[in-house]
């Protein structure tokens, strides 16, 4: 019969750990509460610079862990975005793993494209979710819509699209009857 310490550590034995840039802050030193070569996931919360996340990977490297970043498809400007952030995880960062955050900008044929004959990718293990996984973000859009007509859920022609999350502010009149 395994002894309860024996119990923990099989249960501690496949565990994963993230840290976020703002919490990485209130960290002195990694190497003084993980062991060496911890795998540790860095978040990238929407409205974070990309430098931050870059500063704590290389900060976790130098103490000696496995820095896995995360990339949110969907905060990337652009391509050459792309290839500035893998540059720096690979070159100052010692990162060999990255998870990319899917969503409608995962589904981007042209940037899955690049994403898969970029020199710098090729020395990552890069996870992707399958196209089936990943949404189209017009469509969820324009499904909304879709729901929001038949329910004559309209919103006047005048109204401002600039996004807020004040989604209860929104002007709503009704579907008048067309002939």
């Amino acid at each position: 019969m395994a002894t309860a310490i024996e119990q923990i550590q099989a249960a501690a034995a496949n565990w994963s750990i993230e840290v976020t840039p703002t919490g990485a802050t209130k960290i002195e030193s990694f190497r003084d509460c993980l062991n060496e070569g911890t795998t540790v996931n860095v978040t990238f919360l929407p409205g974070t610079d990309p430098a931050d996340t870059i500063a704590v990977c290389e900060r976790l490297h130098n103490d000696g862990m496995k820095p896995v970043p995360h990339l949110a498809a969907r905060s990337l400007r652009n391509a050459d975005q792309l290839d500035e952030l893998l540059t720096a995880y690979t070159s100052r960062c010692g990162v060999e793993e990255v998870l990319c955050i899917g969503g409608g900008v995962a589904k981007n044929e042209r940037l899955r494209e690049r994403l898969e004959r970029d020199p710098v990718l090729r020395a990552l293990r890069l996870v992707l979710p399958p196209l089936p996984l990943c949404a189209d973000n017009g469509a969820m859009i324009a499904g909304l819509g879709a729901i929001q007509l038949r329910r004559g859920d309209l919103s006047p022609l005048d109204l401002d699209a600039v996004a807020t999350s004040k989604t209860n502010a929104k002007a709503k009149t009704k579907r008048s009857a067309r002939t």
